[in-house]
């Protein structure tokens, strides 16, 4: 109800700008997102964690128009709006073009995510910014938000529940910042490490609909070569380094991102990156002990219960290096 509309689903591909090789993401190339979910499958599609009361989409529908004017008092004559609760989506591009965005690419893999990961649903209005190249994107980051130092592809922030995006980085640039926006309401706790390998994970996907409902399909994309590359050269840190990771940025900054996205493929292609989610989740829900496992270590411990970290990171090493790309 809050994620799903009656729309035309669509492949949609945007290709990615290539950017200097100083750039941490200096290998970036498209990332595509195909949906192949037909209007009817999406509409009739209602996972459970969607599910509210009447007096709660009311609230959250009239919370949506609140946000959806204050950000109308903001925007310069070449801007456009459109309210689909719980997102607010605005750019300076055609209304067609938010309608677009949100009928292939928000509303399925919103929709995806609810129902492989989430128990909690948005009950607050979700601001996507779309911006049509880099130099809007960043002139929109400086003026809405005062940020000039910002990644070229796009961010999410918080504490105002907004999604910043350059549309000339592609689709899947919107599907990685949307995850971020979704497991606000759901992970609390999350660390760096997951929260941005899962989003990482979800940034080159098919889209299809499936007996239990519609899913997010990974692909391998841009990032594997730097992963393979860290491999052979020594560079790239262990599960156990992974795990304790505190801060993505900065240098080795795409061996990060790269070591946590194929790390999320390596837990989904062998079936356990749901379960592992809400396990990990769960364990932290509510607990102040400073003793507890914030990493996932212990929670990854019961999902690969005869293999230590050591021969858990040699399987994922030897396993990386037969991925390819398609």
């Amino acid at each position: 109800m809050l994620l799903l509309a009656a729309v035309p689903i669509v492949a949609i591909s945007m290709s990615l700008s290539k950017w200097a090789h100083s750039d941490p993401h200096a290998h970036a190339g498209q990332n595509r997102v195909s949906s192949f979910i037909s209007p009817s499958e999406l509409f009739s599609f209602r996972p459970n964690a969607t599910s509210v009361t009447v007096e709660q989409w009311e609230t959250l529908r009239e919370s949506t128009r609140r946000i959806g004017k204050r950000w109308r008092g903001r925007l310069a004559p070449n801007f456009h709006l459109i309210e689909r609760p719980p997102f607010v989506l605005a750019g300076d591009v055609p209304v067609s073009a938010l309608e677009h965005c949100f009928e292939a690419t928000i509303a399925p893999a919103a929709a995806a995510m609810a129902r492989d990961y989430f128990d909690a649903v948005p009950d607050r209005p979700i601001t996507v910014l779309m911006l049509q190249d880099e130099a809007s994107y960043r002139r929109a980051a400086k003026e809405f938000f005062g940020q000039e130092h910002v990644s070229i592809y796009g961010y999410y922030k918080p504490s105002q529940r907004t999604v910043v995006i350059n549309l000339a980085a592609g689709a899947g640039t919107i599907v990685h910042e949307l995850t971020h926006a979704l497991i606000d309401f759901d992970f609390d706790d999350v660390p760096i490490w997951f929260n941005e390998g899962l989003a990482s994970f979800h940034e080159q996907c098919n889209l299809v609909m499936t007996e239990v409902g519609p899913v997010i399909e990974p692909l391998p994309n841009w990032r594997l070569p730097i992963l393979k590359e860290a491999i052979v050269d020594g560079e790239l840190p262990t599960i156990r380094e992974l795990l304790l990771t505190t801060d993505v940025h900065g240098r080795d900054e795409a061996i990060k991102y790269a070591h946590a996205r194929y790390f999320c493929l390596f837990l989904h292609e062998r079936g356990v990156l749901q379960d592992f989610y809400r396990a990990f989740r769960d364990s932290l829900a509510g607990n102040q002990n400073e003793n507890e496992d914030k990493t996932g270590t212990s929670i990854l411990a019961q999902f690969f219960p005869d293999t230590d970290l050591n021969t858990l990171d040699s399987q994922f090493r030897r396993w990386a290096m037969t991925v390819r790309l398609k």
